[in-house]
């Protein structure tokens, strides 16, 4: 056999433990010319998608993906093949089985010998990595006692609900609520029994507002809740329908200690310039207000 029969015999050796190679790898590898149209795909790619992609070499995304992500690709494409650098991005791909799946994929330009532009692509699974950040994305948004948002939850959710008014032009209301006496609850009882009285104070913010609103611990013994205004709700109405809900509380089981809330409402002024924590600022000093006609009534009464 001579040298270059031996030559080709090995190169097409080469050859097929490279395609060997790409098709066993974890990631998903594709090319793409100019056009869109795909010049090579390997096995991955069956995994990626929902789609079976036999036979997609000459067809592009649009002839088989949902038109909203064959438009995103093709518009990541073309922004690699304009600005001649590798781009990296998050794709999130519909699963068979609903939900979803999510990719990271690096796509990068590259020039043939002849001089032909091509996109070349590779992906990796990062499904569970992203559930697991999501997973934890929530415990630092959730108040661990109660299971409401905590601070940074609510200052998150709350942003989001004043632009939706802004533009529906939806009224809101800030509620401010305080748990009266919680100290001299885990002096007597101790603090389990204090923890209760936080959850119970939750239970009453979660059965009083809608599931629309925004209800927050936001931190130790004080509550914040964003609401909704509807045309026939005043300041004084939420409040009364708290103040009941904590009559009906303490009234549902013989408990060691008893419910009580100072609690004080703002309207939101969307229009004023006013920072959220200004607007919760005038809410808490409403709460006080709560407080201090309760301390003097409580006075009045031990005299």
């Amino acid at each position: 056999m001579s040298d270059s029969k031996l030559s080709l015999d090995e190169l097409r050796e080469n050859l097929r433990r490279m395609q060997a190679f790409i098709d066993n790898s974890p990631t998903a590898a594709f090319m793409k010319d100019a056009a869109g149209r795909y010049v090579y795909c390997n096995s991955r790619m069956q995994s990626m998608f929902y789609t079976p992609v036999g036979g997609l070499e000459g067809k592009t995304d649009f002839e088989w993906l949902p038109e909203y992500l064959a438009s995103q690709m093709w518009t990541l494409d073309q922004s690699v093949l304009t600005s001649g650098e590798t781009h990296e991005n998050m794709q999130s791909i519909p699963a068979a089985e609903g939900g979803e799946s999510h990719w990271l994929v690096f796509r990068f330009p590259f020039t043939s010998s002849t001089g032909e532009k091509f996109v070349g692509g590779v992906a990796a699974d990062v499904t569970q990595l992203k559930e697991m950040q999501e997973r934890l994305e929530s415990l630092t948004l959730t108040d661990e006692l109660t299971g409401l948002n905590n601070r940074r939850g609510f200052l998150r959710l709350a942003e989001a609900r004043m632009q939706l008014s802004r533009r529906t032009g939806e009224k809101l209301l800030i509620v401010f609520g305080d748990l009266d006496e919680l100290k001299l609850i885990n002096d007597n009882y101790g603090h389990e029994t204090g923890n209760e009285a936080i959850r119970g104070a939750a239970q009453v913010f979660k059965e009083t507002i809608r599931q629309t609103d925004v209800i927050s611990r936001w931190g130790g013994d004080e509550f914040v809740v964003l609401i909704g205004q509807g045309d026939t709700e005043t300041e004084e109405i939420v409040l009364k329908r708290l103040r009941e809900r904590v009559d009906q509380f303490n009234k549902a089981a013989e408990r060691r200690f008893s419910l009580s809330i100072s609690l004080g409402c703002s309207a939101v002024d969307l229009d004023s310039g006013q920072t959220l924590d200004e607007m919760i600022t005038h809410a808490d000093a409403a709460m006080y207000e709560d407080k201090a006609k309760k301390k003097k009534k409580k006075g009045n009464g031990d005299r």
